[in-house]
């Protein structure tokens, strides 16, 4: 990690642009898949796994667009499909996070285990042991998680759990 000395005796002045954080921004890109109609997601870092959670949207059928110069990203959840192709989800550590919306908005999905940097096997019992708390169906296999709700209605509205 760097330094900086700063030498003069005098205070320092102006201004910087601090950039959105990609721990904070995959959630809420993932959380988009539960909304209904267009979201628009201000001070998104212009990085690959940003690119990668574009490529995952598009290839469920959602309407994607990246504004590198204002860095927002536009969606809108009009989807079909509710698996994630293998391809994509091993692209991107972060990828299983998609099991858990899409599972609210399917009622089923189907993703395979993450990928992303080679530092060693990547855990995904939090994330199963959840969903199984809250009621769903989880099967494992050697490649694809799958996962299956029931229904709940919450404030007028049914999603499923």
């Amino acid at each position: 990690m760097g330094e900086y000395h700063i030498n003069g005796g005098r205070p320092l002045r102006g201004e910087i642009t601090i950039g959105g954080a990609k721990n904070a921004v995959l959630p809420i890109i993932a959380a988009t898949l539960l909304c209904e109609g267009t979201c628009v997601i201000k001070n998104v870092p212009i990085i690959a796994d940003v690119g990668t959670s574009a490529e995952i949207l598009k290839s469920l059928g959602c309407v994607v667009d990246i504004d590198t110069t204002a860095h927002t990203m536009t969606i809108t959840p009009d989807f079909r499909v509710c698996d994630i192709a293998p391809k994509l989800a091993e692209k991107m550590r972060s990828s299983f996070i998609y099991l858990g919306a899409l599972l609210g908005r399917c009622g089923t999905a189907k993703i395979s285990y993450p990928g992303g940097c080679v530092i060693g096997k990547r855990p995904v019992d939090l994330h199963i042991a959840g969903l199984r708390a809250i009621g769903c169906t989880v099967a494992e296999d050697e490649y694809f998680v799958k996962a299956k709700g029931k229904p709940n209605v919450i404030m007028g509205r049914c999603f499923v759990w």
